[in-house]
């Protein structure tokens, strides 16, 4: 198992098997993992928010900062990689309701429009979530295994699956 690279907020990377790649701090953030299971090759964006038009449609050389600027991204990345796009499939990590009281005075939470920005996005593009571990009101970390697609998540408090 190589060492693993880690991806912070916003960003996002390109790799293959048998590397593994980690992120931290998810609270309403979502990991996204795209991965072409027949060639092992992958990425990963550490998405902060839903919707690129909320900084009036700048990304401020970030497109990994938005859902719908980084799944296009990520994808492209990939295609231009050698990945094929029919043999791409996702998984998401986090979209957390961090602040419950202060986000049910203001609506769906951050958390919630993340996923929803991502799933709509990854429905567009006819990528499909083949897992998830979305929602609820705690932080996660995950390590993504780009040999067998594998993804561990550690939940704070101690919970550890596997998606």
């Amino acid at each position: 198992m190589n060492n693993p690279y880690e991806v912070d907020i916003g960003t996002g990377i390109i790799t293959k098997a048998p590397d593994i790649v980690s992120v931290r701090a998810l609270g309403s953030c979502v990991a996204l993992m795209l991965w072409d299971i027949h060639r092992k090759i992958g990425g990963v964006a550490h998405i902060l928010l839903p919707d690129s038009t909320q900084s009036n449609g700048r990304h401020n050389g970030k497109p990994y900062q938005y859902a719908d600027t980084a799944v296009k991204k990520l994808l492209d990345e990939l295609i231009q990689e050698g990945a094929s796009k029919p043999s791409i499939k996702a998984k998401a990590i986090g979209g957390a309701v961090m602040f419950p009281k202060t986000e049910a005075r203001n609506g769906t939470s951050i958390g919630r429009q993340n996923i929803n920005s991502i799933k709509a996005a990854l429905e567009k593009e006819r990528i499909k979530l083949i897992g998830e571990d979305t929602g609820g009101t705690k932080g996660r970390s995950a390590k993504f295994n780009f040999n067998s697609g594998d993804v561990v998540v550690r939940i704070v408090g101690g919970k550890t699956i596997s998606v």
